[in-house]
């Protein structure tokens, strides 16, 4: 619309020009006025931009973000002796909002009297199969065997643990892990002279997971 007006007012200063010229002496034809062309030209190359319409330029969308991992400490976990005292059965309850996948073996993490975390090996193996991903709504559990192998308070090479940790994969920081005991109950002041660790992998059901 604005291009049309442009036209238009072009086509009258040309017409105004050529009635001065026809209205003039019959010397000749009269030059237009330099005012009058010099106007036109300006507003024949004019951008035809929207009158009080800001210009603005295109920003770049955002980078979408990655979801955030969920916490270590959604998850209510417990790790219960079994009759045959190389093994236990490792539970990690979701008590979360919101339902969350698994897929691997879970870290864990044994600490002495004092706090610190005690070194020695600890290797994950794929029993009762290789990882598979286990998705928990809130109140549901995952399950994982663990065998240790014992030593004596006074070998070299073991390590008295007295609580433990756990990091489901997956997620970020720690959960403290309640021991429970052959009678049902947690124990209190736990005392494990342990030289090596074996962790399988997270199951659905406890079927099978302390096959070792």
């Amino acid at each position: 619309m604005r291009v049309t007006t442009v036209a238009t007012v072009v086509s009258f200063a040309a017409l105004a020009v050529s009635l001065t010229a026809c209205s003039g002496s019959t010397g000749g034809a009269a030059s237009p006025d330099p005012l009058v062309a010099r106007n036109a030209t300006a507003t024949a190359t004019a951008p035809a931009t929207a009158s009080g319409t800001p210009t603005t330029l295109a920003t770049a969308a955002a980078p979408p973000t990655s979801a955030k991992a969920p916490a270590a400490a959604s998850f209510h976990a417990e790790l219960t002796l079994q009759p045959d005292q190389n093994v236990a059965l490792l539970t990690l309850e979701n008590r979360g909002k919101t339902t969350i996948t698994l897929n691997g073996s879970p870290k864990l993490r044994f600490l002495g009297a004092d706090g610190s975390p005690l070194t020695f090996p600890i290797r994950n193996v794929d029993i009762p199969g290789p990882a598979t991903s286990v998705t928990l709504k809130p109140g549901t559990t995952a399950f994982a065997g663990v065998k240790w192998t014992l030593g004596d308070k006074a070998d070299s090479d073991a390590f008295v643990a007295s609580s433990f940790e756990v990091t489901p994969p997956g997620t970020t920081g720690t959960a403290n892990i309640d021991l429970i005991g052959l009678d049902g109950h947690t124990v209190q002041v736990p005392e494990f002279p342990i030289k090596s660790v074996e962790v399988g992998t997270l199951q659905p059901a406890a079927q099978g997971v302390l096959v070792f």
